[in-house]
Formats: structure tokens, sequence, C-alpha cells
């Protein structure tokens, strides 16, 4: 992310904070602004709908790793990542 992306993180991560009834200090912001850095905004927006719609981690409110693993798409189960391969390459599937 950029300096210009500020503004869109706050939103975002303001309706992930409504979503999980928590608030988020001004501290708690740059903190997963800095840690999440290196991502772009989508990116960051992606591994945050990852982590909401994940059984097994969405349950709870999502610290940096929980996004970082959205982004990486780690803990998927094999049908899940052949679905996002696919989802990535814009390929379909013939039998």
């Amino acid at each position: 992310m950029v300096e210009s992306d500020k503004n869109e993180f706050r939103d975002v991560m303001a309706m992930v904070c409504e979503l999980y009834s928590k608030k988020m200090s001004r501290e708690m912001l740059q903190m997963y602004f800095g840690a999440l850095i290196q991502f772009s905004i989508e990116d960051v927006k992606k591994g945050i709908g990852e982590h909401i719609s994940c059984k097994k981690h969405g349950t709870f409110f999502p610290k940096p790793a929980d996004i970082i693993r959205g982004i990486e798409g780690e803990d998927l189960l094999p049908s899940e990542e052949f679905r996002q391969y696919l989802r990535r390459s814009n390929r379909k599937v013939e039998f």
C-alpha cells in the first residue's frame, strides 16, 4: 500500500470493526497498516474477505497474519486451492 491508500484502508478496517463489534484505535490502525504495507490495497481487501468467509478462522477479528493468510491462500483445502488457481488463471476446465 501507499500513503494515498490510508483513507480507503481506514474505511475498510472500520467496516471490519463494525462486523466484529470491535473498536480500533489510531495506534492499532497504524500497526495494521505497517504490517500490511507490502501488499496492495486490493490484496488487503481480498485477504480480509477471505478471512471473513473462512469457516476455520473467520469467527474471530482478523490479526495482520490472518489477513496475510487470506492474501497468500494458506490453510486452504485442496479443492479451495484449485478453485483459487482457476480464478487467477481465468481458465475453463472442461471434462
